[in-house]
């Protein structure tokens, strides 16, 4: 998948602005505080529906304007020119794809693919185990609308069920009714967690150990709070969540479940948050993101659109030029940099750039 123009209207610091892109990589210069973050931020959450970034929906319009729009025109691999829209604010986000209005969300996931490495990234490898929960989330919701329904199924329940917890109901009828959900739909999100894992595995260490010429053995540990081996049945699960209701009124919150897995990362044996070198971490973030990429195109079909925000600050030289050995020929590459130095780096066949100075966007 490509994209080919995008038009943009009051969104956050940037300038009324249509866009084409010719290039299989663009490259958008500039120094920091510009806007080139916001330019990829517009096009992943109009593939996406959301920021790559925390940010409230009346955070995307820019100061003084009540609304903004994001429109593009897309090649897709399998399905031709797409248009795609999104406009809106404080009151909420509409999006439209080829020109009919989106009314659920989960039909939307996988329709643009795009994969994008950031600063706000590291914490996946960084941060805590909430951090690599809503990255393996993210992941399986982008290539399985399944499982994503399941998600939203299973954190209704949640809530509800903390809810009744907090207020002291923890006999109220609704308890069951609750937990009767987070067992069917844990298990559900679960046994798809497994089954991913298994193939993200075997395809992440091949990148790991090929694309990237690493040494060190890579691992994965999936950590589930339900125990290890096989999944217990629904009932005995939902069992469990009865036992359980007073000790989770006294800690605040339920105990067990998908939301509370850990998701382990370990370089040569040892956990990598805690013994791996910052190159290691950056070289680790670069298989995932070359991972995801391919197992997207596995499972849509298409070639992912590829964003890298501030790629120098992420990457050195080094690690940016296997970026170029080992991302598809296909793929398309919107980057963002400081310096013209680095277009040497990436390199110029192939490559448009676009100059970005107080949120004007021009061709270079």
């Amino acid at each position: 998948m490509r994209i080919r123009r995008l038009a943009l209207t009051a969104f956050r610091n940037l300038a009324p602005a249509r866009l084409e892109f010719d290039q299989p990589r663009t490259v958008i210069l500039g120094s920091n505080g510009q806007g080139k973050t916001n330019l990829l931020e517009a096009v992943h959450l109009l593939c996406v529906t959301r920021s790559f970034r925390r940010a409230r929906n009346e955070q995307f319009v820019r100061t003084g304007e009540r609304a903004f729009q994001v429109e593009a025109e897309f090649d897709s691999d399998l399905r031709g020119r797409r248009l795609a829209s999104v406009s809106g604010g404080r009151g909420g986000l509409s999006f439209e794809l080829d020109r009919e209005k989106v009314r659920g969300l989960g039909s939307y996931f996988g329709q643009l693919p795009v994969v994008v490495l950031s600063p706000e990234q590291a914490v996946v490898t960084h941060g805590g185990p909430d951090q690599r929960r809503r990255y393996l989330d993210r992941l399986i919701s982008a290539q399985s609308p399944l499982y994503l329904e399941a998600l939203f199924r299973y954190q209704r329940a949640l809530r509800q069920r903390n809810a009744l917890l907090a207020r002291g109901e923890a006999k109220d009828p609704q308890c069951d009714v609750w937990e009767a959900e987070l067992a069917r739909s844990g298990l559900d999100l679960l046994e798809r967690r497994r089954a991913f894992i298994d193939d993200w595995l075997a395809e992440f260490k091949e990148v790991y150990s090929k694309a990237l010429s690493q040494d060190l053995p890579v691992d994965m540990k999936y950590r589930c709070t339900l125990g290890t081996g096989a999944l217990p049945p629904e009932e005995q699960v939902r069992e469990t969540l009865r036992e359980r209701r007073q000790r989770d009124a006294l800690r605040g919150g339920t105990s067990i479940g998908p939301h509370r897995d850990q998701l382990e990362f370990s370089l040569d044996g040892l956990p990598l948050r805690d013994f791996g070198s910052q190159g290691q971490h950056k070289l680790f973030l670069l298989a995932l993101i070359l991972v995801e990429s391919r197992m997207l195109q596995a499972r849509t079909g298409e070639v992912p659109l590829l964003l890298l925000d501030d790629l120098f600050g992420v990457l050195d030289d080094e690690r940016i030029r296997l970026i170029g050995e080992s991302v598809d020929r296909e793929s398309q590459l919107l980057v963002t940099t400081t310096s013209e130095r680095h277009l040497e780096v990436l390199g110029r066949d192939n490559t448009q750039v676009l100059h970005m100075e107080g949120g004007v966007i021009r061709h270079g």
